[in-house]
């Protein structure tokens, strides 16, 4: 933060001295288009995440080897290097999709097994009573859904969301290797100012992009449920406080 305001390096951290042009460069031009490419990209993946994995948790409800097999394998775009998905996005989709967002879009959907498993885990929470009550008054699949596996999948679906927003909003070794000249993302923007030695504008943007970390992770975990997941798969309990 004292980097950012000061107008020269290593001058004494006095507020008299502060500056804010280190803000002005980092919200204008090139660094501004790039914070708006970010956060459309990461909105992008973690919707095609969360929603995507909500189907395949739906599909694959019923545990057994092949709904267990197939959560595995989603998962394993989640454990290849990004560098690796980068070059192989390169070797087979550069010739259409070079100089568009849909190259980095493509790579930026991890983890599909997240949002999968929260609603999975939580399956049990809904009451098979109130569900066969349902089912026996004749209440439509569309009610179904509403009233007993919306509630259930919902908190999942925010967490997969606020956990993939997260990760693609910095993401940085795929679109490395993946940008055009329009389509630069705000982290590689930051290593460009980090390259170029402008301190004080990397320490903006750093703080820039550390604010928009803490609001989207605080608003996810203002969810109570959204919280116990985290908390769950992070093997932590929640106080009981905090329930």
């Amino acid at each position: 933060m004292v980097t950012s305001v000061s107008p020269a390096f290593r001058l004494t951290p006095w507020p008299g001295d502060w500056v804010g042009a280190a803000y002005a460069s980092a919200l204008s031009g090139d660094n501004i288009s790039a914070l708006g490419r970010s956060v459309l990209l990461s909105a992008g993946a973690a919707l095609v995440v969360a929603f995507g994995g909500a189907a395949i948790a739906l599909v694959l409800r019923r545990r057994g080897r092949v709904a267990s097999t197939s959560s595995t394998l989603l998962s394993l775009p989640f454990a290849l290097p990004g560098s690796v998905v980068a070059i192989a996005i390169l070797i087979s989709w550069q010739r259409w999709l070079y100089g568009s967002l849909l190259i980095i879009l493509l790579p930026m959907s991890p983890a599909l097994r997240s949002s999968a498993s929260g609603p999975r885990r939580r399956r049990s929470e809904a009451s098979p009573t109130s569900s066969s009550r349902r089912t026996v008054s004749g209440a439509s699949p569309r009610r179904a859904m509403l009233d007993v596996i919306r509630p259930v999948m919902t908190p999942g679906i925010v967490t997969s969301f606020a956990l993939v927003f997260l990760l693609g909003i910095h993401e940085l070794t795929m679109s490395s290797l993946l940008y055009g000249p329009s389509t630069k993302t705000f982290a590689v923007q930051v290593l460009a100012a980090e390259e170029a030695g402008e301190l004080a504008l990397t320490a903006a943007l750093s703080i820039l992009i550390t604010a928009i970390t803490a609001i989207v992770a605080g608003a996810a975990l203002l969810v109570r449920s959204s919280r116990k997941i985290v908390a769950a798969e992070a093997g932590v309990e929640v106080p009981v406080w905090q329930r």
